[in-house]
């Protein structure tokens, strides 16, 4: 599996269990303050908690979102970046150790005496 689909998916059900925790906390805080006859509180609590859990939910898919596709960005220029390196190390390996008859002509080859001045 892929793991730019992973982490969405992960932070798409995180968000999802965030919401729903949030509403569902909210639920059981306000049923607690209507038992205890404070319905004001229940209908504060209520509107809260879902304002809460709903920018829970939202900011979490969206982090999920923005992580995947940084991710998925970096993976790209890694590509990149790794395949130019290695490009240009083969080819200073090729000039370094690389056969000498590859990059000289043995037909063009002159031999020289020379005297060393010192």
């Amino acid at each position: 599996m892929n793991k730019v689909k992973l982490i969405k998916g992960a932070g798409t059900a995180l968000g999802g269990m965030f919401q729903v925790s949030f509403i569902a906390a909210g639920l059981v805080i306000g049923g607690i303050a209507v038992l205890t006859g404070r319905k004001k509180a229940y209908k504060v609590i209520k509107t809260s908690s879902k304002t809460i859990g709903k920018f829970a939910g939202r900011t979490s898919k969206i982090s999920a979102s923005a992580l995947a596709a940084m991710l998925e960005a970096s993976k790209n220029e890694g590509f990149k970046l790794g395949k130019a390196i290695g490009k240009r190390a083969v080819q200073s390996r090729i000039r370094i150790y690389g056969d000498a008859s590859q990059f000289f002509d043995s037909d063009k080859m002159v031999e020289a005496d020379f005297k060393e001045i010192k």
